[in-house]
C-alpha cells in the first residue's frame, strides 16, 4: 500500500488517519519525513480547501461515497489537479466505518483534454471557413464569368471595358483572399 503508484488515504470520524508515500508526493511533500496525515489538507489549494473538506464531511456523516476534483499546491508553487475518491468500509458489527480513498494526479489528462478540445474547435473552425469559402466562391465565379463575357461585347477602346476589368481583377483578388483564409 505504501508504495502504490497513486495516493491512498484512510479516514475515521472525518479525520485523515493514514496517507501512503505517493499521497505525500502528490501533495509535493517529502514522503520520508513523518507528517501528520491531517496535514494533507494543507496541500489543497486554499480556494478549493473549504469546499473539498465540506464535501468530505458531508459524505462521511451519512457514510456515502465521496468524489472531488481539486487543485493541489506544491511548496514550489506548482499546481496539480487531483481526482479524489473514497468509499465507506463498515466493520460488519455495526461499529464505525472507515473511509478508504485514493488520489490520482489528473493534470496531464486535463491538459490533453484541453488540447483535444482546442483541436476540435480549430477543426470545426476550418470546416466552417471551408464552407464559407465555397459559398463566397460560387458567386465570384458567376461574376467573373459574366464579366469576361461582357468584355467581349465591348470594343477595346470602350471605357466600360476598364470598369469590367476592374470588376474582374477584384473578383480574382477576392478569390485569392478566400484561398488564403482557408489555408
Amino acid at each position: 500500500v505504501d508504495h502504490a503508484p497513486f495516493g491512498i488515504f484512510t479516514a475515521k470520524d472525518g479525520r485523515i488517519i493514514f496517507c501512503n508515500r505517493h499521497n505525500w508526493i502528490l501533495a509535493g511533500r517529502n514522503p520520508d519525513v513523518p507528517l501528520d496525515p491531517e496535514g494533507i489538507w494543507d496541500a489543497i489549494h486554499q480556494d478549493d480547501r473549504d469546499h473539498v473538506h465540506g464535501a468530505f464531511s458531508e459524505a462521511t456523516t451519512p457514510q456515502v461515497p465521496f468524489e472531488s476534483v481539486f487543485r493541489s499546491v506544491h511548496p514550489d508553487g506548482t499546481t496539480h489537479k487531483i481526482l479524489s475518491r473514497a468509499i465507506p468500509i463498515k466493520d460488519g458489527y455495526g461499529g464505525e466505518s472507515l473511509y478508504q480513498g485514493f488520489n490520482v494526479d489528473i493534470t496531464a489528462f486535463e491538459h490533453m483534454r484541453e488540447k483535444l478540445s482546442r483541436s476540435e474547435r480549430l477543426a470545426t473552425l476550418g470546416q466552417v471557413a471551408a464552407g464559407i469559402a465555397h459559398e463566397i466562391r460560387n458567386p465570384l465565379v458567376g461574376i467573373g464569368s459574366t464579366t469576361s463575357l461582357l468584355m467581349e461585347d465591348f470594343p477595346p477602346e470602350d471605357t466600360k471595358r476598364d470598369d469590367l476589368k476592374t470588376i474582374l481583377n477584384e473578383t480574382r483578388r477576392l478569390d485569392r483572399i478566400v484561398t488564403q483564409i482557408v489555408e
